[in-house]
C-alpha cells in the first residue's frame, strides 16, 4: 500500500537529522537543536504512518467480523450470526473517531514548532507537498486544516481559526459517537425483535431510529 512506502522516508530524515546533529557538533563544538522544518516533517510522515496503520486494522477487523458472521451462519444454517454485522458500525466509528483525533494532534504539533520558533512556514507546505511517493490527496487534506500563515505576529489573528477549528472538530466527533451509538443500538435492539419477536424491543428500535434521523437532519 501507499503508506507502506513511508517507513523509508522517516528513516531517511532521522539519518539527515543525525548526520545535522554531528556535523554542527563537530564544527561548533556545541549542541544545537534539530531543524523546526525536520522535525515537521517527521511528525507528518509519522501521521501519515499511524493513519494508514488505522485503515489497516479496520478493514482487518471488518474482513474478520464478517467472514466469521457468514463463516458461522453456513455451517449451523441459521442467520443469527449475521447479526455480527452490526458491529461494523463501531468499528468504522472508532476509526472515524481515532483518525481525526491524530489529525488534531498533528495540527497542533505543527503549529506549536512553528509559532514557538518561528521559522519559514510556508517552506514545510511546500516541501511535503513535494515528496511524490506519499499519498498527496491525505497530505493535501492534512495541509487544508492548517493555517495559510503562523508567525509571531499573526499569532493573535490565526487564534481564532484554530479555536474555529477545534471547536468544529471536537463537534464532528461527538457527532460520530452519538451517530455510531445510536444506530448501533437501534440495529441491535431491532435484531432482538426479530430474534424474540418482541413488540416492545421493535419500538424502541423505531424510536432510535427516529433519533438518529433527527441527529442526521441537525
Amino acid at each position: 500500500m501507499v503508506f507502506g512506502s513511508l517507513r523509508p522516508y522517516a528513516e531517511l530524515v532521522g539519518q539527515t537529522m543525525e548526520r545535522d546533529t554531528k556535523f554542527s557538533s563537530v564544527k561548533t563544538e556545541q549542541p544545537m537543536d534539530t531543524p523546526v522544518l525536520l522535525r515537521a516533517i517527521n511528525a507528518t510522515l509519522r501521521a501519515l504512518e499511524d493513519r494508514g496503520r488505522f485503515f489497516r486494522n479496520l478493514i482487518v477487523a471488518v474482513v474478520i467480523v464478517a467472514g466469521t458472521s457468514v463463516l458461522l451462519a453456513v455451517i449451523f444454517l441459521r442467520w443469527v450470526p449475521l447479526f455480527g454485522f452490526i458491529l461494523l458500525i463501531p468499528l468504522v466509528g472508532g476509526f472515524l473517531i481515532l483518525d481525526n483525533r491524530r489529525v488534531r494532534c498533528w495540527r497542533s504539533e505543527i503549529l506549536q514548532m512553528f509559532r514557538i520558533e518561528a521559522h519559514d512556514y510556508s517552506l514545510f507546505q511546500k516541501t511535503i507537498g513535494g515528496f511524490r511517493q506519499l499519498p498527496l490527496p491525505i497530505v493535501r487534506s492534512m495541509l487544508a486544516t492548517l493555517p495559510k500563515h503562523v508567525d509571531g505576529q499573526g499569532n493573535a489573528a490565526e487564534g481564532t481559526e484554530e479555536d474555529d477549528f477545534e471547536a468544529a472538530a471536537r463537534r464532528d466527533e461527538q457527532q460520530v459517537l452519538a451517530v455510531t451509538f445510536l444506530l448501533t443500538s437501534a440495529l441491535s435492539v431491532l435484531a432482538g425483535a426479530a430474534l424474540y419477536r418482541s413488540g416492545a424491543l421493535l419500538s424502541c428500535s423505531l424510536g432510535l431510529v427516529i433519533l438518529f434521523a433527527i441527529l442526521k437532519v441537525k
